[in-house]
C-alpha cells in the first residue's frame, strides 16, 4: 500500500472530530494517497478492454421489419382490450406469435439447409479451406432425428463417394454418389449440388456433412429471433438476429418474412382454389354432354337434311332458350348449396367457396362467407403458435362456430329458396313445350336437339366466366402485410468499443476503492489520521516522517530532516496549553516498542536544545535504551541512584554533543515502578530539575511493558502520545480515551510518527 504524503497528513491535523459528520474531504485526500493505485488499476482495465476490443469475435445486429394491417375492432373490443381482456379479433400480437411458431422457423431451417453444417477434414492448404463450391440437401426418412455424420470425398469431376463412418477416411460402408442425383442412403435422401464446375484442386478432398435434425435446429432459432412492435402507435413490427455471421442471419431473416407473407397468400387463395377446383369438376361433366349435344346437332342435320326452323319453331325455341338459361344458373346455384353443406357437415370443414363463383348475388351470405374465412385463417395462423387453450384461439373458435351456424342457415334458405325457384321454371318449361306439337315432327326433334346444345353450351359458357373471375380474384389476392425493411446489418453489438473503455474506466477507477475498503475492513493497525480522529478528540498536534536512528548519521542528518515537522509541533503544543507557552516538562508515551517514541524525544530535545534552552532528556526506556546507547553512556549511574542511595543529582547528569543537551539514564534498574511510585520524591525531582532546565524531556518504556510510567503525567505539562503509521494498532484509539479519562491529567496530544 502506498503511505500517505507528509503535506496531506498536515491538511487533517485539527479538523472536526464530530462522528455524526462525514468529511469528505478527508476521505478524498486518503483516496488521493492511493493515487497509484488507481493509475495501476486503470491502466490494467483500459488495456483489458483493449484486448477485447482488438480480439474477440465481433456480434452483429440483424434487423428488419414488417408492417402487419391489424383487423378493425368495434368500440366494445376495443374496450376489452383496455381493460387488459382478450382481443377477439387479429391483433400485432398474434401475428408475431405467428411469425415466432415453430412450423414456420423449421419451414425456414429446412429451406436454407441450416441444420446442415459442411467442413473440410483435412485441408491440404489454407487456401482450400472454403466448402463454397457445393451443397448438400438431406432428407430423413426413417431416421431417429439424432446428429449424424457423413464424409464425402471428391473423386471426379462428376461426383465422389459418401459413408457414415471413419475418422478423417471414407468407411466401408461408403457407396458412390453422382452430383445432382439423390440416393438413398442410411435412412436419409442424400443429394449433393455443385455450385461450380470441379476444379483439379478439389479432387481428393474430404468434407464432413453434419446433420442435425431441423426441429432441434428450429427451437435454438426460435429462441435468438426477437420479434416486438416498434411502438403501441403502429402495425410494424421489427425482427432481430444476432451472431457472429451477419450474412447467415440476414439471409434469415429474409426467407423468414417471405415465409410468412406467402403463409398468408396461401391461406387466402385456398378459397380462390377450392372454387377453381368447384368449377372445374362442373366443367367436366358439362363439357362431355356439350360434346354430345353437338354430335347429335350434326347428325340430325345430315340425316334429315333439315337447316332451318319455322317462324313458329323459332319463337318457342327463344322462349325455351330463356327458361333453360335461368334453369342452367338456378341447378349451378343449386349444386353450390348442396355442395357446400356437405362440406360444412364435415368437422374438418375449413375455407369456403364464395357463393358469388356460383353466381349467387346476396349480399348477406357473401359476407357472412367472407367474414367466416377471415377468422378460419386467423384460426389456422394462431393455432401453429399457440396452444389449444389460449384466449385468443378459444374465442376464435367461439367466433368461427357462430358464423358456421349463420351460413349454414342461410344457405339452407338459399337452397329451400332455389328450389322453388327451379320448380317454377320447370313449370313454365313444360307449357312452352306444349306449342312443340303444333310443330312438325322433324322440326320438333331438331328444336329439342337444339335446346339440348344451347343449354349445355350456356352452362358451359357461365362456367368458363365463373372460373375466369376466380383466377381474376386469385391474382389480385395480395397479403395484408408488407415488407418494410429487408433485413439488413443495424450495429456491431459485441464488442462495443466505446462502451468496454468506459466499463474499463469505471471498474478502473472503483475497485481500487472497493480494495481499500475491503483493506481497510480487515486490518488491525492505524492507517490514517482518520483512524484517529473518528475514534477519539484527543488532538493530532503533528507527524513525523519515517527516519532510522543510525548512530553513525547521528545527530544531524536526521534532525535536519524532520527539523520543520518539529517545529510545527513544538508550536501546537504550546498552543493547547493555558499560558500559550513552550512546555517545560514533556512526557513522551507509547503503547508498543519501537514506535518512535525515543525517537520522537530525542529530536524533540534537539530542537528545544538547538533554539537555545538549557535542555534535558531523561532516559527512562528500560527495555530498549536507545538514548543511552546513542550517546554511549549505558552502565552509568542514573535516576535508581538518585532515589535510593540519595547520590547528588547535578552528577547524575552527562553532556552531550549537543549544546545545551544533557542526558540522565535511569540506571541499572531492570524494574523502575517502585521508583515512579515514590511520589513525594518523584515531585521533588521534577521541581529540581524544572528549576535546573528549561525544557526536560522524559523517555518512557512503553506502556504494555510497564503501565507505571503513566505516574509521570501527573506531574508534567504536557504528554505525547506517540502513534507509529501501520504499526500502531487499532484498539490502542480505545486505550487512549480510556487512559485520558482516568489517568492522564496533563494536556495530551497524539504525534503520528513514521511515514515514509
Amino acid at each position: 500500500m502506498s503511505t500517505l504524503s507528509k503535506k496531506n497528513y498536515l491538511k487533517y491535523l485539527g479538523r472536526s472530530t464530530n462522528k455524526d459528520t462525514i468529511d469528505i474531504h478527508s476521505y478524498l485526500l486518503r483516496l488521493w494517497d492511493y493515487k497509484v493505485w488507481f493509475f495501476l488499476s486503470l491502466i490494467s482495465f483500459f488495456f483489458l478492454a483493449l484486448v477485447i476490443n482488438e480480439y474477440s469475435s465481433p456480434r452483429y445486429l440483424v434487423k428488419a421489419s414488417l408492417d402487419i394491417v391489424d383487423q378493425k375492432k368495434s368500440a366494445s373490443q376495443t374496450f376489452m382490450k383496455e381493460l387488459e381482456f382478450f382481443s377477439p379479433t387479429t391483433n400485432i400480437e398474434n401475428e408475431i406469435e405467428v411469425l415466432s411458431s415453430y412450423d414456420l422457423i423449421k419451414k425456414v431451417t429446412e429451406s436454407l439447409n441450416l441444420n446442415i453444417d459442411l467442413e473440410e477434414v483435412s485441408p491440404m492448404s489454407e487456401a482450400y479451406e472454403d466448402v463454397d463450391f457445393f451443397t448438400c440437401r438431406l432428407i430423413e426418412t426413417n431416421g431417429d432425428g439424432h446428429r449424424k455424420t457423413f464424409l464425402f470425398k471428391i473423386v471426379d469431376e462428376n461426383g465422389g463417394y459418401i459413408s457414415s463412418q471413419g475418422n478423417g477416411s471414407l468407411g466401408v460402408d461408403s457407396v458412390r454418389i453422382v452430383l445432382g442425383v439423390p440416393i438413398q442412403f442410411h435412412g436419409f435422401i442424400i443429394q449433393i449440388e455443385k455450385k461450380e464446375d470441379i476444379e483439379l484442386s478439389h479432387l481428393g478432398r474430404t468434407f464432413r456433412i453434419n446433420y442435425s435434425h431441423p426441429g432441434q435446429y428450429a427451437l435454438v432459432l426460435k429462441e435468438r429471433i426477437q420479434i416486438k412492435p416498434i411502438s403501441n402507435k403502429t402495425s410494424i413490427v421489427e425482427l432481430s438476429l444476432s451472431s457472429t455471421e451477419p450474412e447467415l442471419d440476414i439471409e434469415i431473416l429474409d426467407e423468414l418474412m417471405s415465409s410468412y407473407l406467402s403463409r398468408e397468400l396461401e391461406l387466402k387463395n385456398k378459397s380462390a382454389n377450392e372454387a377453381i377446383d368447384f368449377i372445374d369438376n362442373q366443367l367436366k361433366s358439362v363439357k362431355e354432354n356439350l360434346l354430345i349435344a353437338e354430335a347429335k346437332l350434326e347428325d340430325f342435320r345430315s340425316e334429315n337434311k333439315i337447316i332451318n326452323i319455322n317462324q313458329e319453331g323459332i319463337t318457342t325455341l327463344n322462349k325455351l332458350h330463356e327458361l333453360e338459361k335461368d334453369y342452367a344458373r338456378y341447378q349451378v346455384q343449386l349444386k353450390y348449396c348442396s355442395y357446400t353443406l356437405d362440406y360444412l357437415s364435415k368437422t374438418d370443414a375449413g375455407i369456403l367457396i364464395s357463393p358469388s363463383t356460383a353466381g349467387i348475388t346476396d349480399p348477406v351470405l357473401n359476407d357472412l362467407v367472407s367474414s367466416l374465412n377471415s377468422l378460419i385463417n386467423q384460426y389456422s395462423r394462431l393455432r401453429t403458435a399457440v396452444s389449444e387453450i389460449n384466449p385468443q384461439l378459444l374465442s376464435l373458435a367461439s367466433q368461427i362456430a357462430v358464423k358456421l351456424r349463420a351460413v349454414t342457415e342461410n344457405i339452407r334458405n338459399q337452397r329451400n329458396t332455389l328450389e322453388i325457384q327451379i320448380g317454377s321454371i320447370e313449370k313454365l318449361i313444360k307449357e312452352v313445350e306444349l306449342n312443340l306439337d303444333r310443330v312438325p315432327n322433324d322440326e320438333r326433334r331438331l328444336i329439342n336437339i337444339q335446346r339440348e346444345f344451347d343449354l349445355n353450351e350456356e352452362v358451359y359458357i357461365y362456367l368458363l366466366k365463373q372460373k375466369s373471375e376466380a383466377e381474376i380474384a386469385k391474382e389480385g389476392n395480395e397479403t395484408s402485410s408488407r415488407l418494410v425493411d429487408p433485413a439488413y446489418v443495424s450495429s456491431r453489438i459485441y464488442p462495443r468499443s466505446n462502451f468496454n473503455v468506459s466499463v474499463a474506466i469505471i471498474f478502473g477507477f472503483f475497485m481500487p476503492i472497493l480494495g481499500i475498503g475491503f483493506y481497510d475492513f480487515f486490518r488491525t493497525t492505524i492507517h490514517s489520521p482518520l483512524d484517529i480522529t473518528r475514534g477519539t478528540d484527543i488532538p493530532i498536534i503533528g507527524c513525523l516522517p519515517a527516519v532510522s536512528m543510525n548512530k553513525a548519521k547521528f545527530p544531524n542528518l536526521q534532525f535536519e530532516q524532520i527539523s520543520e515537522d518539529l517545529k510545527d509541533f513544538w508550536v501546537s503544543m504550546s498552543f493547547l496549553l493555558p499560558s500559550k507557552e513552550y512546555p517545560k516538562t514533556i512526557l513522551y508515551l507509547s503503547y508498543l516498542q519501537g514506535e518512535g517514541k525515543s525517537f520522537s524525544s530525542l529530536n524533540t530535545a534537539i530542537l528545544a536544545a538547538n533554539s537555545g534552552y538549557s535542555t534535558l532528556i531523561v532516559d527512562l526506556d528500560n527495555g530498549n535504551k536507545n538514548l543511552s546507547s546513542l550517546f554511549g553512556y549505558t552502565g552509568f549511574e542514573g535516576l535508581e541512584e538518585f532515589f535510593i542511595e540519595n547520590m547528588n543529582l547535578d552528577n547524575l547528569a552527562r553532556k552531550t554533543d549537543i549544546r545545551g543537551l544533557e542526558i540522565i539514564q535511569l540506571g541499572a534498574a531492570k524494574d523502575y515502578s517502585t521508583i515512579l511510585m515514590n511520589k513525594p520524591k518523584l515531585e521533588m525531582l521534577l521541581e529540581r530539575l524544572k528549576k535546573k532546565y528549561d525544557c526536560v524531556v522524559f523517555d518512557s518504556t512503553s506502556l504494555e511493558l510497564t503501565p507505571d510510567a503513566l505516574m509521570l503525567s501527573t506531574f508534567v505539562d504536557f504528554s505525547v502520545f506517540v502513534v507509529s503509521h501501520k504499526k500502531t494498532q487499532l484498539r490502542t484509539v480505545e486505550i487512549l480515551n480510556q487512559l485520558k479519562t482516568k489517568i492522564i491529567s496533563s494536556e495530551i496530544g497524539i504525534l503520528y510518527n513514521n511515514l515514509n
